[in-house]
């Protein structure tokens, strides 16, 4: 498995990857990347393994993920990220860990996962999420795992969690939490609840 450790500010297409069909990981932890423009990963047919924590990322644009159909995991904690728009993980069907972590996104776009039908965790603790959509969640068929940890949430809609049928273990711990709808987390056998 080869890895990728470059150090660039911006990720453009022009400066994309090239001849890297064999690339399975690629990691750019601490590279003070500030942008990444749709496109630039396209040339990565097999990269299953991206990592880009620490960075200054913070706009996750339409398509950005796109025609990586065969990332599993993908790591952007500990960025600058304060929105996730529709379509960033389009054609990312096999992602199964996605980590935003100790970012800036104070809500949850209701698009933001809609193409993310093998994501089994999801990390958004530490971030200054306020509310979350009742149709946030809702593709996310096989989610075992739920981080929301250490967020700004106050209420939990009925609707919330909705089409989460696999859900083990939920996090809402250290958030302002004053309502929670009568059969919100009804539906789960969750082996971890805090």
């Amino acid at each position: 498995t080869e890895a990728v450790h470059l150090n660039i500010t911006v990720l453009a297409e022009e400066f994309g990857f090239t001849d890297t069909a064999s690339y399975t990981q690629i990691r750019l932890e601490g590279k003070e990347i500030e942008t990444i423009d749709a496109g630039t990963f396209k040339n990565l047919p097999v990269l299953r393994d991206l990592r880009l924590e620490s960075n200054q990322i913070r706009l996750l644009a339409p398509f950005t993920f796109n025609n990586l159909s065969r990332l599993e995991v993908l790591r952007l904690s500990g960025n600058q990220i304060y929105k996730i728009a529709p379509f960033t993980f389009d054609n990312s069907a096999s992602l199964q860990s996605l980590a935003l972590d100790a970012n800036q996104l104070s809500a949850v776009d209701p698009a933001a996962f809609n193409a993310l039908p093998a994501l089994r965790e999801l990390n958004l603790s530490r971030n200054a999420i306020q509310s979350v959509s009742q149709y946030s969640f809702k593709t996310l068929i096989a989610l075992k795992t739920l981080d929301l940890s250490y967020n700004s949430i106050a209420v939990v809609e009925a609707t919330t969690l909705k089409g989460l049928a696999k859900l083990e273990w939920l996090d809402l711990s250290h958030n302002r939490i004053y309502s929670v709808a009568s059969g919100a987390v009804a539906d789960f056998s969750l082996k971890c609840f805090s």
